[in-house]
């Protein structure tokens, strides 16, 4: 098993804009290592005084072993742009969230500081609209003549469901371009310092292995899911860049695969845990329909244990999936590089269920006052609707319950997009800044300007397909 983790040196490499210094020499009353006049020549102060921040005549200049890396954010800024963003996002029917996005990346990105000046984003709504319109454009009728040709031919439930996993087939490939693309715009907005980061490659390139290696993963039931990622992840780190230098990846499948089987193996058991369960469950409902009516009584005494069954194993495959997935941000932390800058994380599965994990603790509370609300408002099971056509269920409820069932979940609506971004988004881009570690250092100034521009329509497919993480 690979460590993700190693020790910080305390001394790097002298800087290589430090030019070597002569020795010096004692009888030497004038020359530029001579502690008492220094360069008379340059003007410049003596190389042993310790007020001018030289080190000692004779040895090499001390640089920095590392960089610096550190998150200035807080939660209360970003409440009010979530707040805001929320609200008009509810007014324009949804349209404000492309600049609602750039409001909190531009947060994010400038409250993120390397070696003590902070990361810029330069990506507008605007262009993220525009983007959005054109794979609209694209997308739409193109969806819409599929369903069209395929309802010209009649089919069996068979044919039906080979072009129904045809399509399911084409979405994940144009759900790999739309992470490609959408990376892509990305680093080509992000700067530092007047430095571009960028993207190179091809997007199909991505796209095809993406969906290759994918396929792969499905067909052996999980098994080449560590070939998959370290294939992915590697086409995308070499060829991302800041300036002209790239970065490189060193991991392989077989490390990953160490960490990928106990994960797997687990997550199989509770998902056929939770399968025979849920089959289970069924045939008891199916008993009691009419199918198999004398052993519903027998059945009915497990169904309470089983579900919880079901609900204790899906909870115990998604917390193995979330080791597993901090594990594999480790190690690919720890195999990728800068020139000579290596990276490390301290980055823990239990913060990310802390986070995660109580994000989801205020959702299952607010449903239940909502549901808790709607059942007061729109139900009373002892004269209520329960039964009624829908025209009757409305005449009872009337215009003003209903306007007020309608405005609970606007309310819903706002609050959640509010609370995203401040819950999960603000504490979770923390942590991982927090827990980054380098070893090694580049001189910055040796930067060049990348050629390849910044990507000028947005992020469209990934916008289409709601690619994002962290609600950014």
């Amino acid at each position: 098993m690979v460590d993700a983790t190693f020790e910080v040196e305390d001394q790097g490499p002298p800087r290589r804009d430090a030019p070597p210094r002569p020795p010096q020499t004692p009888s030497d009353g004038g020359g530029p290592g001579n502690p008492q006049t220094g360069n008379p020549q340059t003007g410049d102060p003596q190389a042993g005084d310790p007020q001018a921040g030289h080190p000692q005549a004779g040895g090499p200049r001390a640089g920095p072993s590392r960089h610096s890396l550190a998150y200035r954010g807080a939660s209360g800024p970003i409440f009010r742009i979530a707040m805001v963003n929320s609200l008009l996002s509810l007014l324009t029917i949804g349209l404000y969230r492309f600049w609602a996005r750039t409001r909190l990346r531009r947060y994010f990105w400038s409250h993120v500081e390397l070696d003590g000046d902070p990361i810029e984003y330069t990506g507008t709504g605007r262009q993220l609209f525009i983007g959005f319109l054109i794979v609209l454009a694209v997308l739409v009728p193109l969806l819409f003549g599929l369903d069209y040709v395929a309802a010209l031919f009649p089919q069996d439930a068979w044919q039906q469901g080979v072009i129904g996993l045809f399509q399911g087939f084409g979405l994940l490939f144009l759900i790999q371009y739309a992470i490609f693309r959408a990376r892509r715009y990305r680093l080509g907005h992000t700067r530092w310092r007047g430095i571009r980061a960028s993207q190179t490659g091809s997007a199909l390139a991505y796209a095809v292995r993406a969906f290759g290696y994918l396929l792969l993963s499905i067909l052996t039931l999980g098994l080449a899911h560590p070939l998959y990622r370290t294939r992915t992840q590697r086409f995308l780190v070499e060829n991302t860049h800041f300036g002209t230098q790239p970065f490189r990846f060193d991991g392989s499948a077989g490390a990953l695969f160490r960490m990928w089987f106990p994960a797997w193996l687990l997550t199989f058991v509770a998902g056929a845990i939770a399968f025979l369960g849920t089959m289970f469950v069924a045939g008891f409902i199916e008993g009691v329909s009419g199918g198999s009516a004398a052993a519903a009584p027998d059945r009915a005494a497990h169904v309470p244990s089983l579900i919880l069954a079901f609900f204790i194993a899906a909870f115990a495959a998604l917390l193995v999936q979330v080791w597993y997935r901090t594990r594999e941000f480790r190690y690919f932390t720890s195999v990728t590089r800068f020139g000579p800058v290596r990276f490390a994380s301290e980055l823990k599965a239990r913060s990310i269920v802390k986070i995660y994990g109580l994000y989801y603790l205020l959702l299952i509370v607010l449903f239940l006052i909502v549901a808790a609300v709607l059942q007061s408002l729109f139900f009373d099971l002892g004269r209520g609707p329960v039964g009624s056509s829908p025209a009757e269920i409305l005449a009872w409820i009337g215009p003003g319950m209903l306007a007020a069932g309608v405005f609970a979940l606007l309310v819903v609506a706002t609050l959640l997009g509010t609370l995203q971004p401040v819950l999960i988004g603000h504490p979770l881009v923390a942590r991982v800044i927090g827990t980054l570690r380098t070893n090694g250092y580049y001189d910055m100034e040796e930067l060049l300007q990348g050629v390849r521009a910044a990507e000028g329509r947005g992020e469209g497919l990934a916008d289409a397909f709601d690619v994002d993480v962290a609600g950014f």
